[in-house]
């Protein structure tokens, strides 16, 4: 019977639309749809005026912010909308819908799909949607084919707030004109624990007060594009062990502990009046006492922050004095998902203060997309039975209403066929243009620091035989894309001889041959964990090769020059190179860019810059943005600090002498 009703419904919706895919105009008079039991008018209203107008079917809807980023059971990336997915959106009154780089194909299609978006939503929908992103620049970028930045921990590195702010408002921009109008960012987790599997690079600093500066300089880059900014993750994810999309974090420390350090960052972004704020979902059992039994095994587990009112309510509600929205973190994460059913997740989570659900519940399959409306009913039952007070629902849906209201979205947005197809081509034009690859080179040059120089080894004069090794294959363009550009812009000779490999698949045995005639060797090491630290274990393969590559260099008296291209402390653990430098990102590129025409894929600048910066291409002005802790005999971080926050040499280069 569901499905019956669904098609009929949907059938309905594109009879009145006179559209296949739901992404075409609606005609002049098509303004009154009736699929509830409220006829929409259009006329303009107060925030209050339209929440005392709604059902409650439309007021759980606007909490909720699916995504619909694959779709089947080959999971197809979704560039255009079907019509299970159409008539959902205009149905289900969703506040907002979260893009994923799967609907991101390049600029126009991705302008085409939100506006189609908008449309569906017109329907029936009495505001805008919220058409979100977690773009933070750097590891975290969905816009894969827009400007990609160098990412929190290396604008940690160049430690400017004009330049984190000019940063942010280049992702921003972008996105605003493709039709975002919200980022999940900034990251405003200290990352206080190196062996930290989920924030790390995500991260400005393991200073809080760093965090804090720079954090506050990216919200207002957010806003200048007038882009809602997210502050994620409270109360910060930056001291875990356990990466919440896979498990269920504990952090055992008092308020009074979190006060000087993972707080400190998200008090000041609260008294500056940020906008959204977004849970981790992470067990803190000094705060939050209530359990739950684990649907996983059984367990009683504590109730993670997303769901716990004692932190959502009396801490940041009472405590802060936060008046903003409260949304969470992906629901459809395994800490969520595998330990709690979803109906209870979402009493928990609404009860606890919450006023947006993040992906509450999968929408691949049609099958999938035909039961979000019986979560919806679910919850309203759960309202209409007392164990989620309608008061709980009103107060989520009138924050979300005056924000809309005051970025221009308290109306639904009807976007014409020739005012989509202008948007599309000005997208087109602007992301990823040569123009913001430009401002996005000089910002990442900014960041890059020189750790270790014995006997003044950098930069390298490109007079010798330089054999340049990555991790990956899709970091060898990077390599060769540098070393094309030094030649390009005279930095080194044009004859200059540098041979790039990939030690991805190599064989330890080949490295003597591989380095035979080299007078420099610039090896790249790519952490992402502690355990690729560990030559002995299965994800050390890169450390064993390294460790034979120093020792069989040496051998030849052939100086070794470090790159550490994603977590910098890396550096302790190959205290033989002769240089260590850091970029904080070692994202490849799939193609050499040659234009910059908006079509570019994955281009981080990050790898680049640094091997510019070997080259003398760059004088290094970075600075350390973590401490450094020396590693043990079992390749595991100790308390003892090698290289202190603050570290960074530098030198002359040609321009400069």
């Amino acid at each position: 019977m569901k499905r019956k009703i669904f098609a009929v419904l949907t059938a309905c919706l594109l009879a009145v639309s006179g559209c296949a895919c739901g992404a075409q105009k609606p005609e002049e008079d098509d303004s009154l749809v009736v699929i509830t039991s409220h006829v929409l008018t259009g006329d303009a209203a107060t925030p209050e005026e339209l929440l005392a107008d709604m059902s409650l079917r439309e007021k759980i809807g606007q909490m909720l912010m699916p995504d619909f980023s694959v779709y089947g059971d080959d999971t197809a990336p979704v560039y255009e909308l079907n019509n299970a997915q159409t008539t959902a959106i205009a149905m289900d009154h969703f506040g907002g819908i979260l893009l994923f780089s799967e609907n991101i194909k390049d600029a126009e299609q991705t302008a085409k799909l939100i506006d189609a978006m908008q449309a569906a939503n017109a329907r029936t929908g009495r505001t805008a949607l919220l058409i979100a992103a977690d773009n933070e620049g750097g590891q975290i970028s969905r816009l894969t084919m827009g400007t990609m930045l160098c990412g929190n921990m290396a604008l940690g590195a160049a430690n400017s707030e004009e330049l984190t702010e000019e940063a942010a408002g280049l992702l921003s921009g972008e996105m605003a004109a493709l039709g975002i109008n919200v980022n999940f960012a900034p990251s405003l987790d200290v990352n206080s624990n190196p062996a930290n599997p989920v924030i790390g690079v995500r991260a400005f600093s393991d200073d809080p007060q760093i965090v804090t500066r720079l954090g506050k300089a990216y919200v207002r880059g957010v806003q200048g594009k007038g882009i809602i900014p997210a502050v994620k993750h409270f109360p910060g994810h930056g001291n875990t062990e356990t990466d919440s999309h896979t498990g269920l974090p504990r952090i055992d420390k008092s308020i009074a502990k979190l006060e000087e350090c993972e707080l400190i960052p998200f008090r000041e972004a609260v008294e500056s009046g940020v906008d959204i704020l977004m849970t981790a979902h992470i067990q803190f059992p000094q705060i939050e006492t209530d359990t739950y039994t684990s649907r996983k095994d059984g367990e009683q587990i504590c109730l993670p922050a997303t769901l716990s009112d004692d932190i959502l309510t009396k801490m940041v509600r009472e405590r802060f004095g936060y008046e903003g929205i409260i949304v969470t973190d992906a629901m459809n994460m395994d800490a969520i998902k595998e330990n709690f059913a979803p109906l209870d997740a979402a009493k928990l989570a609404i009860n606890a203060g919450v006023d947006m659900l993040l992906m509450p519940v999968a929408t691949i399959t049609d099958e999938q997309i035909y039961a979000v409306t019986d979560y919806i009913g679910g919850i309203e039952k759960l309202v209409e039975s007392g164990e989620i007070p309608e008061s709980r629902i009103d107060e989520s849906v009138l924050r979300i209403l005056k924000l809309k209201e005051r970025y221009g979205l308290l109306t639904p947005l009807k976007p014409t066929e020739e005012e989509t197809a202008a948007k599309a081509k000005a997208a087109a034009e602007s992301v990823g243009s040569k123009a913001n690859h430009e401002q996005e080179w000089d910002i990442a040059k900014q960041a890059v620091t020189l750790v270790k120089n014995e006997d003044d080894l950098l930069p390298l004069d490109g007079s010798g035989k330089t054999v340049m090794l990555c991790p990956y294959a899709s970091e060898i363009n990077s390599l060769e894309y540098a070393a094309e550009k030094l030649k390009a812009d005279g930095k080194i000779p044009k004859d200059a001889k540098i041979v790039c490999e990939s030690y991805e698949d190599a064989i330890v045995s080949d490295i003597a041959e591989l380095i035979d005639g080299a007078d420099t060797v610039v090896a790249v090491s790519a952490v992402y964990n502690e355990q690729e630290l560990n030559p002995a274990s299965e994800d050390g393969k890169g450390a064993k090769y390294l460790d034979s590559l120093l020792e069989k260099a040496h051998d030849k008296d052939i100086e070794v020059v470090l790159v550490s291209a994603q977590l910098p402390y890396d550096i302790a653990r190959y205290p033989d190179a002769d240089a260590a430098l850091a970029c904080y990102l070692a994202r490849g590129m799939t193609d050499k860019p040659r234009d910059f025409s908006g079509t570019t894929k994955y281009y981080g600048p990050n790898l680049i810059t640094a091997i510019y910066t070997v080259f003398g291409g760059n004088a290094p002005t970075g600075k350390l943005p973590v401490n450094i802790p020396e590693i043990d005999d079992s390749y595991q971080y100790t308390e003892e600090i090698l290289y202190k926050r603050g570290t960074g040499l530098s030198y002359s280069t040609s321009d400069e002498e």
